[in-house]
């Protein structure tokens, strides 16, 4: 993707209009995954507006963090300040990512020093295959990952 232009001096709503618009143009593997720009931007229009409405800078940033998790690209992502948005909603964490392979398989693929899982000896590459007695697909599906 090109280099994105300045949109200070827009509104949040056309702001978020025009990144989805460029994505739409832009995004090179928009036919591989199957993305429907116009209904993912849709999905996340409402609640855009409703933040510049409100003059909300956590849920502006909250509701462009789900779209931009939403998008299936690990690669993409959203920096920038949120405000305490994150601890507000998990309070915390356990200092460990998680990835799912294609085979289906749940490892640990990141352990952060000093943290939790690292005084647990957690260690990356182990297999997860239970958390909170779910297995851990059905455990992924009922975790938000909008702060992971």
């Amino acid at each position: 993707m090109s280099i994105m232009t300045d949109l200070s001096n827009l509104t949040l709503s056309e702001s978020f209009n025009a990144l989805c618009a460029q994505l739409a143009r832009e995004y090179p593997f928009t036919a591989w995954k199957g993305i429907d720009w116009d209904a993912l931007a849709a999905r996340y229009a409402s609640r855009i507006a409703r933040a510049e409405q409100e003059q909300s800078a956590r849920d502006y940033y909250r509701a462009l963090r789900e779209f931009v998790y939403a998008i299936p690209d690990a690669r993409m992502q959203l920096w920038g300040n949120d405000g305490g948005s994150r601890h507000a909603h998990i309070g915390g964490g356990f200092g460990l990512a998680l990835t799912r392979l294609d085979d289906g398989r749940v490892l640990i693929c990141d352990v952060l020093k000093n943290s939790p899982a690292a005084r647990a000896n957690i260690r990356i590459g182990a297999q997860i295959l239970a958390w909170n007695d779910l297995p851990i697909h059905a455990a992924l599906t009922r975790t938000p990952i909008v702060w992971a």
